[in-house]
């Protein structure tokens, strides 16, 4: 399984990096957009997915809680942790202007969604706190795939529990 996990998650990772890389070259508009974003969730799924099932048919059909859990989690956690190194590189070496454009656009983007229903000085605060958060620094994005392993491990039991099969209890009579 160790192996399968290695070499599947190798290229789950190179699908995040394909999808950044798209995102990346056409604009911060379209990176940001909310088309791209399910986009951007559903594609690793679906792959996901289908190295489950892939794998689950190469032990004869059968896949334990267990095991099913201990494959996803282990896919999403190798292939994030390519994405988070990938998305280091591009945004601190590769085009840091890229990072402050998107900082810039997603504080844009929440002015307009608090517009109506926000208080001046609540919006004030929110800028505020926006423009003095790094997000895209080293130490910001290995933050965040930290926590981001916590919701994979959510995802994880949640898609495990689906696509589990115990093998059958045979009858030693």
């Amino acid at each position: 399984m160790k192996d399968y996990i290695l070499k599947n998650g190798l290229v789950l990772g190179a699908v995040y990096i394909v999808l950044s890389s798209i995102a990346y070259s056409i604009g911060v508009s379209f990176t940001l957009s909310t088309a791209w974003s399910i986009v951007q969730f559903v594609v690793p799924i679906a792959i996901l997915i289908y190295m489950l099932v892939f794998y689950k048919k190469m032990m004869g059909g059968f896949i334990n809680f267990n095991h099913s859990f201990i494959l996803v989690f282990g896919l999403i956690a190798s292939s994030s942790f390519i994405h988070m190194v990938f998305n280091i590189i591009l945004y601190n070496y590769i085009d840091p202007n890229f990072s402050i454009l998107l900082q810039e656009a997603t504080i844009e983007k929440s002015i307009e969604l608090m517009q109506g229903f926000a208080s001046e000085s609540a919006m004030e605060e929110m800028i505020t706190a926006l423009e003095n958060q790094d997000s895209f620094s080293p130490r910001s994005l290995a933050s965040a795939f930290g926590y981001g392993l916590v919701l994979n491990a959510i995802l994880s039991l949640i898609i495990a529990a689906f696509f589990k099969k115990d093998a059958p209890i045979e009858n030693l009579d």
